[in-house]
């Protein structure tokens, strides 16, 4: 194997690993988000029940 394939073969390792952490990281994050307004929706039903409730009574 001569010196150019190699450095090709290493270029194309790092691409590959660079795109894995890549996505990764975007899907870490989106699942950080998607958590977040899970979370607000829920509070925002919690906080519309407790309303109704105090209205009915």
């Amino acid at each position: 194997m001569g010196k150019n394939e190699l450095y090709v073969l290493i270029a194309v390792f790092v691409l590959l690993t660079v795109i894995i952490v890549w996505f990764g990281a975007k899907c870490i994050n989106d699942i950080r988000n998607r958590k977040k307004q899970q979370e607000k929706r829920r509070q925002e039903w919690q906080a519309k029940i407790r309303g109704q409730r105090q209205a009915n009574e």
